[in-house]
């Protein structure tokens, strides 16, 4: 990529490391709203048929990332306590 021509490969990695943790941050932050989502069953105004099509279709998801997200998800109501471990990279 363009973008990366002049950064050392030090810096690359730093990058990847921080963007990384955001990443983690990011998916704490994401499943309580998935789970949520899946219970209100709020896929079905969106035309979709369930939670896991809207993750692919309409999130981009793969299908590996949409059915692990959707697992943990669901544990998450089960199990309150599971979030903090997604931000510890716990959870694949």
């Amino acid at each position: 990529m363009q973008k990366f021509l002049s950064v050392s490969d030090q810096k690359v990695l730093l990058g990847l490391r921080h963007a990384h943790g955001q990443e983690r941050e990011k998916l704490t932050e994401f499943l309580p709203y998935l789970s949520e989502f899946d219970q209100r069953r709020l896929y079905a105004p969106e035309a979709y048929s369930s939670t896991y099509n809207f993750c692919v279709q309409g999130l981009g998801l793969s299908e590996m990332e949409a059915c692990s997200r959707i697992k943990v998800a669901g544990l998450g109501r089960l199990y309150p306590e599971i979030g903090k471990y997604c931000g510890l990279g716990k959870f694949r």
